[in-house]
Formats: structure tokens, sequence, C-alpha cells
């Protein structure tokens, strides 16, 4: 083996902040490596711009986007990019709904009219809106059978509660989806995909000049339409469960059982979680976690169990996860409530697993930012949880800093075992009388 080297600092490009005429920010930083420009279009909607009853809207739009305008057929659209080269595409996030352009540069301006097109002019033709429409009910229905898929719908559902913003999936609710109507795509797209609740993050090899001059021509004379800005139905956030409890969803025959657990955290997700991220670590969200030790390389229950804080703009519920032999189910939830009462009581963060989490968060920085893809994730994530454009490169610091006092005060701040509510997915002949030995709560729901 060669010697391993030192590790080098992490240089995250500069990023420099305009407006265009219009209104809407820029957040450019130039990469020169390769001859492309890559272009992320945030708007401030996403699935939690869905109101109750009308959850999988949004998806329906970012789905319908390159399906055709008025002056262009989904076939042309398609071959339009590959005769540019470029790729275009749409999904949305919990907060964000983006649109995302990889162009060569040399083709710049043409690839940002065909952005820009199926941006502002989608046609949401009735036709394909039909197409549309069963190909993401036929997907609703398949996760209703996928276990994974069924316990994160029921788990966001406990957490968040139903008529909470965060209270579901992107995917959205069958029912809902089986009746929106090509006004209904009209009307989200003219509230929520406009320009005052746009903003544009761009990584390119060409002068922050001649891209913004690119996107002054194209975008600049865009306005916003008369109707009302959308307005998210965001309240407090939801407060923690003041007892633990199991929320059971019958799926006969599974070999397998798949358990979401978790409980809302008070942490800001505005704030420097880094001593909270590096106590999850030891919890659960690394290879050499103790979840990981006992439910995998001590007791072989599950393969890849896991633990991280959830990241959303207005809240920061915490998950546990893992799919675990059925016969076991009762003593996995047992084994991941005793290693939190551990965590937090006698055996707290010993400095050698603080060590691994700061070696692997630390080590890690230098590589992962070498891409500009990778880079304008990195701005759009600092964007929507209000950083510094310096956030990665001041993280190896922090991380150092770390003491494992520290780090066992802000997990007894982020988490508490009386506070755990799980949803298991599982055959019920064979879970239901392992999670009547364990003496909590156990509430049967249907898949939904």
């Amino acid at each position: 083996m060669p010697p391993q080297g030192a590790s080098e600092p992490l240089d995250f490009p500069d990023v420099t902040h305009v407006t265009l005429s219009n209104g809407i920010k820029l957040a450019y930083a130039q990469r020169t490596a390769a001859p492309l420009t890559q272009i992320a279009l945030a708007f401030d909607a996403g699935y939690s711009a869905d109101a109750p009853g009308r959850r999988g809207l949004q998806n329906m739009v970012v789905q319908m986007l390159d399906e055709g305008t008025p002056t262009r057929s989904a076939q042309q659209i398609a071959e339009e990019k590959e005769r540019l080269g470029a790729i275009l595409g749409a999904a949305g996030s919990a907060d964000r709904t983006t649109v995302t352009l990889s162009a060569l540069s040399a083709n710049l301006t043409p690839s940002l009219a065909l952005m820009s097109d199926i941006v502002r002019n989608p046609a949401f033709d009735p036709a394909e809106v039909e197409r549309v429409r069963t190909q993401l009910v036929t997907a609703v229905r398949q996760a209703k059978s996928n276990p994974n898929n069924m316990a994160q719908r029921e788990y966001m559902r406990q957490i968040f509660g139903a008529s909470h913003p965060y209270g579901t999936t992107p995917i959205g609710d069958e029912e809902a989806i089986k009746v929106f109507s090509r006004d209904d795509l009209l009307a989200f797209q003219e509230q929520w995909l406009r320009p005052d609740k746009a903003e544009f993050f761009v990584v390119s090899d060409r002068p922050l000049a001649e891209v913004q001059a690119a996107l002054e021509n194209v975008f600049g004379s865009w306005k916003a339409p008369a109707t009302a800005a959308g307005v998210k139905a965001f309240g407090p956030v939801p407060a923690r469960a003041k007892s633990p409890r199991i929320v059971f969803v019958n799926r006969p025959g599974s070999p397998q059982s798949v358990i979401f657990g978790g409980e809302m955290t008070p942490l800001d997700p505005r704030s420097d979680l880094t001593p909270s991220l590096a106590g999850s670590d030891v919890f659960g969200s690394g290879t050499f976690s103790r979840i990981w030790n006992e439910l995998r390389e001590t007791k072989g229950w599950a393969y890849s169990p896991y633990s991280i804080p959830v990241m959303r703009q207005n809240a920061v519920p915490y998950l546990i996860q893992a799919s675990v032999q059925a016969d076991r189910t009762g003593d996995s939830i047992a084994t991941i409530t005793g290693l939190l009462q551990e965590l937090l009581g006698p055996k707290k963060v010993r400095p050698e697993e603080l060590a691994i989490s700061v070696a692997s968060a630390t080590g890690e920085l230098p590589g992962q930012f070498q891409t500009s893809d990778a880079v304008l994730a990195g701005m759009t994530s600092n964007a929507l949880y209000g950083r510094p454009d310096n956030y990665y490169e001041t993280l190896a610091d922090k991380y150092r800093a770390l003491t494992p006092a520290t780090v066992d005060q802000a997990l007894a701040n982020m988490l508490d075992p009386n506070a755990l509510v799980f949803v298991v997915v599982g055959d019920a002949g064979t879970v239901k009388p392992q999670l009547a030995k364990l003496g909590l709560p156990v509430e049967e729901v249907q898949p939904r």
C-alpha cells in the first residue's frame, strides 16, 4: 500500500451574488475544468406547497414541465436537448421545486431559451395530463405495497400530522391525483413557479458577466403574474411525542419488518448542527455507529440500519431506519431504545468514537466538491438553510473543536428515548405478538 498523504483543506469556490433586472437573485461560482455551465433554478415551492387534500399537485406539475409547450411538443423538446447536448430536468423536494440545466457553455443561450420555455410556458396538454396522471396513480399504488415507502409515508404522518406541509411524501395521494385538472396545474404554476419565488444558482467555466448577460437576455423580461403568490401553511413545529408508542402496518407474508422510528427534535436547521451531527454519527449515522454494530455486526438482525437528522427548512425530525428479521422485530426496537438510553445515560460518547466521526467528516470534505454538480448542490443547500457561502470550508475546524462533553450535550438536547415513535411494517402474525411484549401502546393502521 502506498503511504497515506496529508489531507488537504477544502477550497470551496468563491460565490458571487448579483440580481437580474427583474429581481431574481443569482449566485455564481466559477469552475474552469470543463466547458460546462450547470444551472439550478430553485423555486420556493416543493411538496410543502401542496395543501391538505391536494397532495401530489407539485409532483404532477414537475412531471409535466417537459411534456410540451405551445411551440414545442415533448418530442421536440427531447430532440432539442439532444441537439444542444443539454441535460434539462425538474424535481421537487420538501422545500424547493428545482429546474436544472447542464449545458455546453458554447450552447448556453439556446439551452437557456429551452429551459425558459418549459418553465414559463408549459402547455399541460389534456392528453399528456391524462397519460402522466395514469403513471402517477400507478406509482402511488406501487408505493403502497412497498414496505419502505409504506413506513416512510406513515412515519412522516405520525411525526408531523396529516395536515402539516411535511406530513407526506413527494409522490402524493392517489385520490387527489385522480381529480387534478389542467386548471389546477396552471394555478400551481402561476402561484409558485414565478420570478418572485425564484433564485438562480450557477457553476460555469464562463465569467460571471457572460453568464449574467445570457440569463438577462433570456429571463430578464419575465414578470410575476397578477395572481397572488402562494403561501405555505406552516405553523409551529409539532411537539415531540410525550411518550413512546408503536404504529403497526400489516403486510402479510413479509420475511422482514421495516422499522421507521424517531421523533421531532428542537433543532434549528439554520444553526450550527456540527455537535448534533457528530452525536448522530456515534448513535446511528456512521458505519462505526452503535446501531450498526449492534444490529448488524453483533446480532446480525439487519443489513444496513442507520439513523439521521432529516433536514427540512422549517423542522428537523430524527429518523431511525432498519429492515430487520421478522422474528426479531420486537428485539430490534428494544435494542434501539436501549442503545439510546445508554448513550444518553451511563455509556456516553467515547473519545475514540468522536475521533472516528471527526476523521470521517473532515477526511471526505476535500473530495466532496470535485464536480460542478456537487458545488451547485452545496450552494443551493447553503441558501436553503441560511448558511454563509464558505460554510463547508469552516466545517473541518468545527469538527476538530468538538469534545465528548459538547457532543453529549447536543445529543441530550436532540433526542429523548421517551419520545420515540416507531412505525413498523411487517407480517401481523409474526410481529404483533412481539410488539405486545414491549409494553408500549400499539396502534394498527391501514396502508395510506
